[in-house]
């Protein structure tokens, strides 16, 4: 009978190169993706505000992290492997 409030699975998706992806969603017009990103609480107001220049047509702070270079192709374990100290295993 108990109400839930609040509900926090703490997972985190990863790209082959443990990078955020940040940007236009491949493919489909104004439409944007923020995700993947390592440090969640602490670098997603960063990660928002390169979003929000972007969108705005703003020159971004800092580079953003283009999702295409993720899209169409085939993730290359090993490395994603290597680079998790073997978390991914």
């Amino acid at each position: 009978a108990a109400r839930i409030v609040r509900v926090w699975m703490g997972l985190e998706g990863h790209v082959p190169d443990m990078m955020p992806l940040v940007g236009d969603l491949p493919g489909i017009d104004n439409a944007y993706i923020i995700g993947c990103v390592r440090g969640g609480f602490t670098i997603s107001p960063m990660m928002g505000m390169l979003m929000a220049q972007h969108i705005l047509g703003q020159q971004p702070e800092m580079p953003i992290f283009d999702p295409s270079r993720s899209m169409n192709s085939e993730p290359d374990v090993q490395a994603a492997e290597a680079q998790s100290g073997g978390l991914l295993k």
